[in-house]
């Protein structure tokens, strides 16, 4: 496995609490002069989000495809249990990790979509986190560091007045469709 000591050094770091120092564009362009050819892959389909295709060898996407699935099932028996009046979300396959099925209850219960999201934002960075322990100046570093930037991205993305503003135009929509009935 290459050692990427500068690359992963030269790196600002990232904390959940601010906004990204760069965008996944620049991160990418400044991985491509450092990577090789298979890792530079499997970085960019980690991006894109498409990796179910790529890294078959790779332990850490392999542990982070899993996880996902566990997160999307978990959420999707919890959906199907809330739409059906249960309180137990045993629609989905068994999920082996009691923490994602107690951090999807709780976003599940959150006040607001915003915090709902950012309690799952949390639930991916700590996976990511955990995932690349004792790991240092390798590729499943700049795995984690891609996964912590693309929730700082998206987070970024999130603004309370815009999305206030957003839910009244919708809600007023609704409700104009709602009475032309």
């Amino acid at each position: 496995m290459a050692s990427y000591y500068y690359l992963t050094a030269s790196l600002p770091m990232l904390r959940f609490e601010m906004t990204p120092p760069m965008t996944s564009a620049q991160f990418l362009d400044t991985c491509r002069q450092s990577l090789g050819a298979h890792d530079m892959e499997m970085v960019e389909t980690l991006i894109s989000g498409d990796i179910g295709t790529v890294g078959d060898n790779n332990n850490w996407l392999a542990r982070w495809r899993d996880f996902l699935g566990q997160v999307r099932d978990t959420l999707h028996g919890q959906r199907v249990a809330n739409i059906e009046g249960g309180h137990e979300g045993n629609k989905s396959p068994i999920v082996q990790d009691y923490h994602i099925v107690e951090t999807v209850r709780t976003a599940m219960q959150a006040e607001n979509p915003l915090e709902a999201e950012l309690v799952l934002m949390r639930l991916y960075w700590r996976k990511a986190e955990e995932l690349s322990q004792s790991h240092v100046f390798d590729v499943d570093t700049l795995l984690t560091y891609a996964v912590h930037l693309g929730i700082l991205e998206r987070k970024a993305l999130f603004t309370p007045m815009e999305g206030n503003a957003e839910f009244k135009r919708l809600f007023s929509n609704l409700q104009s469709i709602i009475k032309s009935i």
